[in-house]
């Protein structure tokens, strides 16, 4: 599309937009259009804010309730739209966990009695277990860990 063109469709975009607010502004010429958008918007400002101040009495305690709950849900909002979601788990998560009304070694039982075929795995890790999360590390830098008895030394490099 070329200049001209675009200039014509915004002329038209301006005049369309400026004929749905009043016939006032239609008799004007097109540079005080910029002007009579400034005053109006201004005018609703100035509405907005006088209905928020004379809505709000800052000397009520139902104001600050008020403010404590929507600082409140605003929180829980952010943490739930904006914020990284934990899904670390720790070691005591892992396994076979009582409810309440088995021990675990009534659960670990009952698992046992409902595999069809196998055993349990083994009480030690058997294969890639999670150390350290890499968001942690930079690159080339090491962290000293003690774990499972160990002292292992990780080194994150790509």
């Amino acid at each position: 599309m070329s200049l001209v063109w675009r200039s014509v469709v915004l002329c038209l975009l301006v005049l369309a937009v400026s004929a749905t607010l009043t016939e006032r502004i239609l008799r004007v010429p097109l540079f005080e259009v910029g002007e009579l958008w400034v005053n109006s918007v201004q005018k609703l400002y100035a509405n907005i804010l006088n209905y928020v101040v004379g809505f709000c009495d800052v000397y009520s305690p139902v104001f600050y309730v008020g403010l404590a709950l929507v600082a409140f849900v605003g929180y829980h909002l952010y943490q739930l739209l904006f914020a990284p979601y934990n899904r670390i788990v720790t070691l005591g998560e892992l396994g076979y966990q009582p409810d309440g009304k088995f021990s675990k070694k009534e659960i670990a039982n009952r698992v046992k009695r409902w595999r069809k075929v196998g055993e349990i795995p083994p009480v030690y890790p058997n294969g890639w277990f999670g150390v350290i999360e890499s968001w942690r590390l930079k690159n080339g830098e090491s962290a000293n860990i003690n774990m499972l008895g160990k002292f292992l030394n990780i080194l994150y490099s790509k």
